[in-house]
């Protein structure tokens, strides 16, 4: 299965599985199995990262399995390099988000940073292990500049920043009349009491005390703009993920957690 978006040649979800894409949903890794996963993972991923930005398609293609390699020619990654260097600039950095396994096919996430691209790019890796060995399987790079929806950042951060801390802080302190002053009106209508004191329970709990927030990417999902804040807490070492959903409005849509520690609670 292959799908390109629209005149961008960015490669999704191939041959991952008979039955299409592994849901995300469908098996989260425990923080063990992450950090298996990474061992690999994040070594053959800076590969294809660093191989994209010098051109280099022998070095891209090498941890390829066959049926990749047979999707993603020369002739597609030269066109592919010239989009990538022409809407993101120059890669330098990558930070791993989380990773999907089902049986020998595991999907990682992560979020590279791209000299011309402040709004961050989701790097999708899709890996196949074949009798010991782990392939590349597939490779996705998703930013608004590669859809041809480039994002002012500096003026949604001067709203989304001080949204997000404020939610973070107040649920810290357990203050669940600052924590919904963002909100739209049906997440206010979705975030009763007994909802926020589960929230703040098992935060505390699992992931400790909030200390501070860092932005990674932001991205246009239909009507709105979803950010992801890479969170510190103390109790949790890989940092808790953030992502938030604002409206035209500059309201709070949604709001997810995410960490090691979260998902195998």
């Amino acid at each position: 299965m292959s799908k390109i978006l629209t005149g961008i040649l960015i490669i999704i979800c191939l041959v991952i599985l008979s039955g299409g894409c592994a849901s995300k949903s469908a098996s989260t890794t425990s923080p063990v199995v992450a950090v298996s996963v990474q061992s690999y993972a994040d070594p053959l991923t800076e590969n294809v990262l660093l191989s994209l930005a010098k051109s280099d398609y022998a070095g891209f293609s090498a941890d390829f399995d066959q049926s990749l390699k047979n999707i993603l020619t020369q002739a597609v990654f030269n066109e592919l390099g010239n989009q990538v260097k022409a809407n993101l600039g120059e890669y330098q950095s990558k930070v791993f988000v989380s990773s999907t396994t089902q049986g020998a096919n595991t999907t990682v996430l992560y979020i590279a940073k791209y000299a011309g691209e402040p709004a961050g790019v989701v790097v999708t890796m899709a890996f196949q292990t074949v009798d010991g060995t782990n392939y590349v399987h597939g490779v996705n790079l998703d930013s608004p500049k590669l859809r041809g929806q480039a994002l002012d950042v500096t003026q949604l951060r001067a709203y989304a920043d001080s949204i997000t801390e404020n939610i973070l802080v107040s649920l810290n302190k357990n203050d669940y009349a600052g924590f919904p002053r963002d909100f739209d009106q049906t997440m206010k209508n979705v975030e009763v009491k007994t909802a926020f004191d589960s929230l703040y329970s098992l935060l505390k709990t699992n992931v400790g005390s909030y200390v501070s927030q860092e932005f990674e990417n932001v991205a246009l999902q239909q009507n709105y703009i979803v950010v992801r804040y890479l969170a510190k807490y103390d109790k949790e070492p890989d940092g808790v993920w953030i992502t938030i959903s604002f409206d035209n409005n500059h309201q709070v849509a949604g709001l997810y957690f995410d960490s090691p520690k979260l998902r195998a609670k």
